[in-house]
């Protein structure tokens, strides 16, 4: 990832024009379908059998056992592990078919702590955990299918996943919460880190978790022979930070990857550079779609207060009927900021941005090595300020360059400069804020009701 400079294109003014943006080159947006895991045959809750003495740790079946590890040893694939209230070190299953479940209905009451270097390690297997709270130093898991249910992980610290280091496989988390989690270094996923596989979270919470460089929360990469995805409903992101990107949610890797967030809210999160609440940043295609969500005082050292999207392949964002209010970056797209290195595009429909702040492109800030597409479709902006609510532009051709950027020359579209195209498009866009401008980077600015615009920005560097 490398820092921009978004520049307001100069030269002729944008025109009305009746394109139609094909929509092949804005992505098709992620359902859940793309998101959503093949279906596990995790072992199902049932009742414990018998009541706990105070010497017992956990029991399988009416069998009691003083360590958790000796039970789990002892249980054959198909049991539940019932885990009593108390304190108890933790344990390692490898290749195992087994549900670990506290048998008080307070999963606080149930603590798990380390027993070696992680609390909790799965290698293999299918395993479902429920209603345990995991302290200390997390859990680690690859090559296994995994559900955590009604789970807390608190105060863990690791150098990678503070909570949980997943790769390869299925996790699904439910009503779960992850708190204060963190990293002992540099690393990425203060509460998790997951690689090269499916991972869902639902109605679950995030807070206070912090990472060293990417993924405040939640870091989430792909193998290029291993695509990765995530889907996340009904949750909620607080106060989650990291020291580079994303800083409740980072989403990138050397393979492709697919993401999507339903009635999902972002709060006061904070990225040292891009994406306060989420980030993009990859060597193949990313795409993200965002709906029926809410950021809220999200901030950015640098770039998009909320949202950041982009990488080295590329980069699409769908956002659908979301509300951005009282975001901010320190340079660009207070709410949303995109940077891409090939032809790829944003597109916002039915959202509101109001009181999102930046010094460039107030509210959203598009620029990029290769032609961006940028399309804002019925929706409204309110109060952003200092700069421009949108502002569409084109980044240095060498960002560690400190000399001035010499603009864009604008050209008609021909074929000779077809290459170098970008559009953007707005339809039914109300801009209400008083005093400023409302959208540069078209040699033009557009103000009040967008009704029907578009801008056809071919553009060709000077030699």
């Amino acid at each position: 990832m490398r820092p921009i400079v978004v520049l307001a294109f100069i030269g002729q003014p944008c025109s009305a024009l009746s394109l139609s943006i094909d929509p092949e080159t804005l992505g098709d947006g992620v359902t859940e379908a793309d998101v959503t895991c093949d279906e596990v045959a995790f072992v199902q809750a049932t009742q414990p059998e018998a009541i706990c003495d105070d010497a017992d740790v956990a029991y399988v079946g009416n069998t009691a056992h003083t360590s958790l590890q000796d039970a789990i040893d002892a249980a054959t694939d198909g049991d539940v592990v019932h885990v009593c209230p108390g304190t108890h070190p933790g344990a390692r299953l490898a290749n195992r078919s087994l549900r670990i479940a506290g048998m008080s209905s307070d999963p606080t009451q149930t603590v798990i702590e380390p027993a070696g270097k992680r609390t909790l390690t799965v290698t293999g297997g299918t395993v479902a955990f429920e209603g345990l709270t995991v302290t200390g130093s997390g859990m680690k898991a690859s090559d296994a299918d995994v559900l955590l249910e009604g789970m807390r992980f608190d105060s863990n610290v690791h150098e990678s996943g503070g909570a949980l280091s997943f790769e390869r496989g299925t996790l699904l988390v439910t009503d779960s919460t992850f708190t204060s989690n963190t990293l002992s270094g540099e690393g990425n996923g203060g509460a998790l880190e997951l690689r090269d596989g499916c991972f869902e979270i639902r109605d679950s919470h995030f807070e206070a978790n912090e990472a060293g460089y990417s993924g405040g929360a939640v870091d989430v990469s792909a193998d290029k022979a291993a695509p990765s995805t995530l889907g996340v409903w009904d949750t909620q992101f607080v106060e989650n930070t990291a020291g580079y990107a994303g800083g409740a949610v980072t989403i990138g890797g050397w393979g492709q990857a697919k993401a999507a967030f339903w009635r999902t809210s972002f709060e006061v999160g904070h990225a040292d550079y891009e994406g306060g609440a989420i980030a993009t940043s990859g060597w193949e295609t990313i795409e993200i779609s965002v709906s029926t969500s809410t950021f809220e005082r999200n901030t950015a050292g640098y770039m998009g207060g909320a949202i950041q999207s982009g990488g080295q392949g590329r980069a699409y964002l769908t956002v659908e009927d979301t509300d951005f209010d009282s975001n901010e970056a320190g340079y660009a797209g207070g709410a949303i900021g995109h940077s891409g290195w090939e032809e790829d595009g944003v597109r916002v429909e039915g959202s509101t941005f109001s009181g999102n702040r930046s010094p460039g492109g107030a509210a959203v800030a598009v620029g990029s090595w290769s032609p961006t597409h940028l399309v804002i479709e019925d929706s409204e902006f309110t109060n952003n300020l200092p700069d421009s609510s949108v502002r569409y532009g084109e980044k240095s051709p060498n960002p560690y360059d400190t000399t001035p950027i010499q603009p864009a020359v604008v050209h008609e579209q021909t074929p000779a400069t077809k290459r170098n195209k970008g559009y953007v498009q707005l339809v039914d866009v109300d801009f209400l804020e008083e005093g400023t401008h409302l959208l540069t980077g078209c040699g033009e600015h557009v103000v009040g009701l967008a009704t029907s615009l578009t801008c056809d920005k071919s553009r060709q560097r000077t030699p």
